[in-house]
């Protein structure tokens, strides 16, 4: 049996090695970035222990990912230390610390630069030398304290929006899902679960092997990082060289691992959309193959502490799936283990038919669908008459709920936090899964953006065909992952369902101050109307060429974090937000005026389009959602611009940008970061003018 010893026990940090910290056996944290090391004392009842001088420290990595859980015995019970590190602020370092015993205790730590949920004690420390910069505080009878340690120059941290260690763990095993091959419930195979489990962390947190060390090591760690969720096109240039390097070589290599990474490589080149680099790979191992014999290597040849976190995986997934020289996928070639016999596990994901046999095209999500993207929503005048019949809330505490409805629900849960809820998932509106994924990670994100709020966590809302296939579903919810820690946040969890069709999206949580709430209200006579996004993604999708649908893509891959950054800059001057989505520019205006008691001016001829929109425009095409958009703000719109120009304003946009109403002295600013003026407020009876 195959055994792989954890090589990065304390290692903690965010995705992609942009923060790591390490933390020692007795739970010591050394941030990666030069700080001072952050170490714990506690004191009971008769005196202080240190965990590093104890016998009867205990640690562990809470389910195998980068959450730490260190135990010290104290009278009674124990202290229990638990470290991990959420995305927030570029990376912030959470330690909570629960006492675990019947009687008060408290925590020293060394450093005073820690942001605290409780003031610490004026007392003296006594009993122990501590560093000058140390602080004490208190812990009862089964509670606990919770501490960030900020990195960079992080600012305003509030320690109840971010995530807890549960979530943290939750969200890692999420994310590992993704290129989980091996599932074991008890036994020697659940410590090679955790000890995979340990490789793909260690490759998340950016240990990835050095190619002059190690080419074929190197091949292995990037085509695992792409089965968790990374994008093929951003490994494709440095890992397809190292592999042409490895066959070249392949006389140095063990058979074996050659034909994992020849799979991948293939499993790469396909996601890319490189079909005949495919057929060109195969080619190239069925040389070797045919001038090699089938490899003799015992199973634990290549294993050792330190070698390739990829090449770690592979020598497990070569025990339960090779390929033998004539393409054909062997499962179980060595025989089931005997120390395997007679316990509970499975293996899935396998490539059949292996590398000579991966010759299919890529999965075309819309072939599984009738309509998507935020084209698939209701009518905004029925979904309107609906909500109008939903009772309203008497509680004080929701700030924004169905009277009136806006871009998402805020709750306020003290003074100075408000929590903003929404959710949003829709049918695939693009064929490759990972564009799908971002896509509608991004859209989902856009309405807490659109509040003027942070996102800290989001829920997966999945639904998919019974046979539909699964690496399209991994590729799906990594790209969502990637996003969603892009916008500041954490993956936590999430529901998938059997449906005909493939659905997905997020159920998204922000946090915000009650007071800097963006509403759709508040416009005024004289402000502008500016648009963050281009226009025009169902008339590109549906009209364009290949390349501008590829531009509206990767505008709608587009977070709207950074737009809603600029807007805080203008304070008090931001007069009215909200995201421009399924109802199109028209539809989501109507509500601006509606809700401001005002005109509001389109220019239609001054509108930023995706490339192509325009075009297919003007040669009559509209998208399903064009009528449904028309009917809601019948009565209140006048058009006198060209029917070309009209119709981007009642085209179904997914992901769009952020629709902001400023005064003019605001204009020019945003014009410069990008944005583009879209119209103008005007006094008179609430409606839309398209001119």
């Amino acid at each position: 049996m195959t055994t792989l010893s954890p090589t990065s026990h304390g290692l903690i940090g965010i995705r992609g090695g942009t923060f790591t910290a390490s933390v020692s056996p007795w739970g010591d944290i050394t941030p990666h970035d030069g700080s001072p090391v952050l170490a714990w004392h506690i004191a009971d009842e008769d005196r202080w222990h240190s965990p590093e001088k104890e016998a009867s420290v205990r640690q562990v990595r809470i389910d195998g990912v980068p959450v730490v859980e260190t135990r010290l015995r104290v009278r009674g019970g124990d202290a229990i230390q638990r470290v991990y590190a959420a995305a927030a602020h570029g990376g912030v370092i959470v330690i909570e610390i629960e006492n675990d015993s019947p009687s008060p205790i408290a925590v020293a730590l060394t450093r005073n630069d820690v942001i605290t949920s409780r003031v610490p004690t004026q007392q003296p420390i006594m009993g122990i030398e501590l560093p000058a910069t140390s602080i004490v505080l208190p812990i009862g009878h089964r509670s606990s304290v919770r501490v960030a340690l900020a990195t960079g120059d992080a600012q305003n941290i509030q320690l109840n929006s971010l995530p807890s260690a549960d979530q943290l763990v939750s969200g890692w095993l999420q994310s590992l899902e993704s290129a989980s091959r091996v599932r074991a419930a008890d036994g020697p195979l659940q410590e090679l679960s955790l000890a995979l489990v340990d490789a793909r962390c260690a490759l998340l947190l950016g240990e990835v092997c050095d190619p002059l060390d190690d080419a074929l090591g190197t091949v292995l760690d990037g085509i695992e990082l792409v089965r968790l969720g990374d994008k093929a096109e951003l490994w494709l240039d440095e890992l397809v060289p190292l592999a042409e390097e490895c066959l070249q070589n392949h006389a140095q290599h063990d058979l074996s691992e050659l034909a994992q990474m020849v799979a991948g490589v293939q499993l790469l080149l396909h996601r890319c959309g490189e079909e005949r680099a495919v057929r060109d790979v195969a080619a190239s191992w069925q040389r070797i193959t045919d001038s090699r014999k089938a490899s003799n290597a015992t199973q634990d040849a290549f294993l050792s502490v330190g070698m390739s976190h990829g090449r770690r995986v592979a020598a497990v997934e070569q025990q339960l799936c090779t390929v033998n020289g004539r393409g054909e996928t062997i499962l179980l070639p060595h025989g089931v283990p005997e120390l395997w016999r007679g316990f509970n596990w499975e293996s899935f994901g396998f490539m059949a038919g292996g590398p000579m046999a991966y010759r299919g095209t890529p999965i075309r999500l819309t072939e599984w669908t009738s309509c998507g993207g935020c084209a698939a929503k209701w009518g905004a005048s029925l979904l309107s008459e609906l909500v109008a019949e939903m009772p309203g809330s008497l509680d004080k505490s929701l700030l924004v709920g169905l009277a009136p409805f806006d871009d998402a629900a805020v709750y306020q849960v003290s003074p100075d936090v408000a929590l903003v809820s929404t959710t949003d998932f829709f049918p695939p509106l693009v064929d490759d899964p990972e564009d799908f994924g971002a896509i509608a990670a991004a859209n989902a994100c856009s309405d807490v953006f659109a509040m003027g709020a942070h996102v800290v966590m989001a829920i997966n809302v999945a639904a998919f065909p019974e046979h539909f296939p699964h690496d399209a579903i991994s590729a799906i919810f990594g790209a969502a992952s990637k996003v969603v820690t892009e916008a500041g946040g954490t993956i936590a969890g999430g529901h998938t369902i059997r449906n005909p069709e493939p659905i997905f999206g997020l159920a998204v949580q922000g946090v915000v101050h009650p007071s800097k709430i963006w509403r759709k209200g508040g416009s005024q006579p004289g402000d502008v109307v500016m648009m963050s996004k281009p226009i025009g993604t169902a008339l590109a999708l549906a009209g364009g060429c290949a390349t501008d649908q590829r531009a509206a893509i990767n505008g709608m891959r587009t977070l709207n974090r950074r737009a809603a950054e600029q807007l805080r800059e203008l304070g008090d001057d931001v007069h009215a937000v909200t995201d421009v989505t399924g109802y199109g520019l028209a539809g989501h205006g109507w509500e601006v005026a509606e809700r401001g008691g005002v005109r509001l001016h389109i220019d239609a001829q001054n509108i930023v389009a995706y490339p192509g929109a325009l075009k297919a425009a003007t040669e009559g095409m509209r998208t399903g959602g064009d009528p449904r958009n028309r009917t809601y703000v019948e009565g209140h719109c006048t058009i006198s611009a060209p029917d070309a120009h009209a119709a981007l304003c009642f085209d179904p946009q997914t992901s769009g940008g952020l629709l902001a109403v400023v005064p003019p002295h605001r204009q020019q600013q945003l014009l410069d970061l990008g944005w583009w003026h879209a119209g103008r407020i005007e006094a008179g009876a609430p409606g839309i003018v398209i001119e």
